[in-house]
């Protein structure tokens, strides 16, 4: 949204901060997501938070 749109982070937020609060929408995965908006506000690229937060629970395999 950022690039294609040119919105702003904090608009941006704040659209998504929106659709996780409305009650009657699915969300698959709400904690990710929350998560994900989390770090998002913290600077980090909103792709990279969901794949990271997507993978909270995987195990470590090396």
């Amino acid at each position: 949204m950022r690039n294609n749109y040119h919105l702003e982070r904090a608009a941006i937020l704040a659209t998504l901060h929106h659709m996780v609060s409305v009650a009657h929408l699915t969300i698959e995965d709400r904690p990710a997501i929350t998560h994900a908006i989390t770090n998002y506000a913290r600077g980090i690229a909103f792709t990279d938070a969901l794949h990271h937060a997507s993978y909270q629970n995987c195990d470590r395999k090396i």
